[in-house]
């Protein structure tokens, strides 16, 4: 149980009956507006990325014969890395991983992006000219960012019920939307301040000497004590989770919307449901040893992502030649093996009808290959989400095991993309909740328990870890 951080002598009050019904409606129908926008937002980029990628590469490689064909990954990669490292040198700021976004948005209580503008370029790029990561890492940055935006301007606007540091409103947004059972005073003070960084730059923006930000932090200290004098909300966890709720739903009808309307283009790929009347003994063996096959390559990721950070140090700070040599090397590599280049979010719809035609020894080599080249990407600042490249990875590992032992792919599928993802996240349930996009809900359990299992092993195989070393130290 958290410590109540409410100064000693404040008094908290629950929000007034007359007020609580209205309260909850509207934070209801914002979670619901906010998860709409997101969801469609999130599908709608997926889409224009994928109209952007047929458009540079259909031309100037699929259409192509001949020698072009052979060498075109490696002269558009090669362009890429140009123009990524110019811009990235022109901005003086990369954009944040997901992991990142999530942090500081937690720790802060806000995020901000410095310029829009730059910030979609920097978005766009590795995206466009075939960078093996997704569009989650730049999509959250901007949503995180837009909800910041949002409550700081009905902050500072001065009108209307919330501008009222007191009325049971405020109180409810910040104990409803808060990421953790930490004070509301806490919250509010961090989304008053504006909220983390995107960036480096924007960080080192943030100057406590500068008179805005003083200004800033002393006008939050003032709601602090005043909201944490104010209202409780009843039952804020069981609210909270309702909130979350609706927000999820928003985001599936405005992924649903953006499909709809592009059809293709924004697709995910959606596996069939497991019979589990037909499963052998075989595919339950398989299956298991799916679990740590998972677990290995997720361990495997993190080597990678080791080795590609040394790389990059000893490449310099210059984005430019940092850029330019990842370009070199995914374009290298593609020239032979294309299923390396972009997210794998169409690449896991291909591999679908597509698994078959493949040695499973050549499937191992794209993960690994994958694997490698997604940490790469994003040491060397063609920064991007790494959801879509692992998903993409762990379907390939289980149509690998599935030709191996000659089983039906669909439950060892599951399992090694759950346990590499749960592996690589270390949080389950989100690793599953992400997934369920991929998977119909029978499957789920399955994901579930695969999630959970691994996240077992992580735990267990640290604690071994740890004892033998103290052992070793003693």
């Amino acid at each position: 149980m958290k410590k109540d951080s409410t100064p000693a002598n404040a008094e908290r009050r629950a929000i007034p009956a007359s007020n609580l019904a209205v309260t909850i409606l509207l934070v209801v129908l914002l979670a619901a507006v906010l998860g709409v926008v997101v969801g469609f937002g999130t599908m709608g980029v997926l889409g224009i990325a994928d109209l952007l990628q047929e458009h540079i590469w259909e031309k100037f490689f699929f259409d192509a014969s001949g020698p072009l064909h052979m060498v075109a990954p490696l002269i558009l990669c090669l362009i890429g890395g140009v123009a990524i490292g110019l811009w990235t040198r022109k901005c003086g700021y990369t954009l944040d991983t997901m992991g990142e976004v999530i942090a500081d948005y937690k720790r802060d209580g806000g995020y901000r992006v410095p310029n829009w503008g730059e910030s979609l370029i920097l978005f766009i790029l590795p995206i466009a000219f075939g960078g093996a990561v997704g569009p989650e890492a730049g999509i959250s940055g901007f949503a995180a960012a837009g909800l910041s935006g949002l409550s700081n301007s009905v902050r500072r606007a001065g009108r209307g019920a919330l501008s009222k540091p007191k009325h049971p409103v405020t109180a409810a947004f910040t104990a409803l939307l808060a990421s953790s059972d930490d004070s509301t005073a806490t919250a509010d003070a961090s989304a008053t301040t504006g909220g983390s960084t995107a960036n480096t730059a924007s960080k080192d923006a943030k100057d406590p000497t500068d008179p805005t930000t003083s200004a800033q932090t002393s006008s939050s200290g003032g709601h602090e004590s005043k909201i944490s004098e104010t209202y409780d909300i009843p039952h804020p966890r069981l609210l909270r989770t309702i909130v979350w709720a609706i927000a999820g739903l928003g985001f599936a009808g405005g992924c649903a919307l953006v499909v709809r309307i592009l059809g293709h283009f924004a697709a995910i790929a959606r596996f069939d449901t497991l019979d589990f009347s037909s499963l052998s003994g075989t595919s339950i063996a398989v299956a298991v040893l799916a679990l740590f096959v998972g677990w290995a390559c997720a361990a495997m990721g993190d080597l990678f992502n080791a080795w590609s950070k040394k790389l990059m140090a000893h490449v310099g700070p210059d984005p430019l030649p940092r850029a330019i040599i990842c370009g070199i090397a995914l374009g290298a590599v593609a020239c032979f093996m294309p299923g390396v280049l972009f997210s794998g979010q169409t690449g896991t719809e291909d591999m679908m009808h597509e698994w078959t035609s493949w040695a499973p020894i050549m499937l191992v080599l794209l993960v690994v290959l994958k694997l490698f080249l997604t940490k790469l990407c994003v040491a060397a600042d063609w920064v991007g989400g790494e959801f879509f490249p692992t998903i993409f990875c762990g379907v390939c590992l289980g149509y690998a095991l599935a030709l191996w032992f000659g089983v039906d792919p669909i439950l060892v599928v599951c399992v090694t993309t759950a346990s590499l993802v749960s592996a690589w996240t270390r949080k389950p349930l989100l690793a599953t909740a992400v997934l369920a996009l991929c998977f119909p809900p029978l499957d789920l359990i399955i994901v579930l328990a695969a999630a959970y299992l691994v996240s077992a092993l992580q735990t267990l195989t640290h604690k071994v870890t740890v004892r033998l070393t103290r052992k070793q130290t003693a």
